[in-house]
């Protein structure tokens, strides 16, 4: 029996995760969601969908729907969370989990007073060269860790709600650096205690959220993001 798996949210990344999926069509019946039937129809028909809605929460009522992956954006995950958790569905829900602690702890009650799976698309932990770091590190192949440091260089020029801090729920660090973030947990372990500074706005356009990251010191060791 294939799963049945609802995108919610037909933007750009819904292309990028239906394109990835293909390889599992056998094993997935893949659907659409989007406020416009016709584009929701328009992603079914070019990735060979099972089915298409014009509501999101007629796609969650709907039997044929087993879990549910919502790529909307940020400020909408604590209510889209909890429209599939009510319905029964499984939830993979794209990073970051919440705009706020405290909305990330109720996406997490949702789903376990609902009994259905909660996971965040955070997918670095998945990729051979961090997997083949976190080897090397445990092994203690490297010897001790005591500085890990992250560059990255990439255009980002933020536009409509990820320029918005009400909507986005903060810049650069909780967009894509998250993943920096989990990366580094991945590594070393939780931390004992943190410290981070903000370096100055670089990206114009956007509210005062938008930084080239920052300096984060965990514990006795600095990680660069």
């Amino acid at each position: 029996m294939k799963l049945g798996l609802c995108i919610v949210g037909c933007g750009a990344f819904a292309r990028t995760f239906a394109q990835g999926i293909l390889p599992l069509r056998d094993r997935v019946g893949l659907f659409f969601a989007s406020r416009d039937l016709a584009r929701a129809q328009e992603y079914s028909d070019k990735f060979s969908g099972a089915g298409a809605f014009g509501s999101y929460t007629t796609a969650a009522t709907d039997p044929l729907i087993d879990a549910m992956y919502l790529c909307t954006p940020h400020n909408l995950h604590l209510e889209h969370v909890r429209m599939a958790a009510q319905a029964g569905k499984h939830i993979l829900v794209e990073k970051p989990i919440a705009r706020t602690l405290a909305e990330g702890r109720q996406i997490i009650d949702a789903a376990q007073q609902a009994g259905v799976t909660l996971m965040v698309a955070e997918n670095y932990r998945f990729m051979a060269p961090v997997r083949e770091c976190q080897r090397l590190v445990a092994s203690g192949a490297i010897g001790d860790l005591r500085l890990i440091q992250l560059q990255e260089e990439a255009p980002f020029r933020p536009d409509g709600w990820r320029s918005q801090l009400d909507l986005n729920g903060g810049g650069i660090l909780i967009d894509g650096g998250i993943h920096k973030i989990h990366f580094l947990r991945y590594l070393a372990g939780e931390p004992a205690s943190i410290y981070a500074a903000a370096l100055p706005k670089v990206v114009k356009g956007g509210e005062k959220t938008y930084h080239r990251g920052g300096v984060i010191v965990y514990h006795q060791r600095c990680y660069v993001g």
